[in-house]
């Protein structure tokens, strides 16, 4: 007998529980639920018709079924409480990031008042670099040469039309005999927080923009200048 055909003959909250594709009750409800539901059973019991008994496997396939629900909701809960309690030992670790500069591989910023640090390869064979300043539609709104003597670290900053806009930077880098390649150049942002959601932890940037762990490429040195 399926769940689907027990629900009728429950009483709510029971039968709501078994309908509910969810199964997002508490434990204590569940108890609580299948005691009603051995109340019902033996009710049923007590009046059934002496001539015409119900067969007593009936009952049984109700309660062997009702027991499997009990079991998998409390199976959900305890996956359940093992997910906070990764994400909260998530939360701790992330939370040594908050005052530092990470290195954002998606390229992407939020435009503001600070000047935008970014990473340059650090290669002698280079003969010229380049960067373009994009905006969330891909449209160019600067484009500038990068000294290829820095230590791996270029300044740019950006103009106060453009605050509030999530932008990204794009590196062409010009080798010998004028080959050429791109490259979206990381870009060093600041941590200013970390919340939790379901699908994880999040950064909350100084910028006022948020960024996935899994986009940082490196958390900056503490020794690294102000952004």
């Amino acid at each position: 007998m399926s769940i689907t055909e027990i629900a009728p003959l429950l009483p709510s909250p029971i039968a709501d529980r078994l309908d509910s594709p969810t199964g997002d009750a508490s434990t204590a409800s569940t108890v609580a639920d299948f005691d009603s539901f051995l109340k019902l059973l033996t009710a049923q019991l007590e009046n059934q018709d002496p001539l015409a008994p119900l067969e007593s496997t009936e009952f049984i396939a109700q309660l062997a079924s009702f027991s499997a629900v009990e079991q998998q909701i409390g199976t959900n809960d305890r996956l359940d409480l093992l997910a906070a309690q990764a994400l909260n030992n998530d939360l701790a670790t992330f939370a040594g990031w908050i005052g530092q500069d990470v290195a954002a591989t998606t390229g992407v910023f939020r435009a503001g008042v600070q000047d935008v640090r970014f990473q340059v390869p650090v290669d002698a064979s280079l003969e010229r670099i380049d960067a373009t300043v994009k905006d969330a539609n891909g449209a160019t709104v600067a484009s500038f040469p990068v000294s290829t003597e820095t230590n791996g670290l270029a300044t740019w900053t950006p103009d106060s039309a453009l605050a509030g806009q999530d932008l990204s930077i794009e590196l062409s880098l010009q080798g010998p005999e004028g080959s050429l390649q791109t490259q979206t150049a990381e870009v060093l942002r600041r941590v200013s927080g970390v919340h939790g959601t379901a699908s994880g932890p999040i950064l909350d940037l100084a910028d006022g923009g948020t960024l996935s762990p899994d986009s940082v490429g490196r958390v900056a040195a503490a020794a690294d200048p102000e952004s």
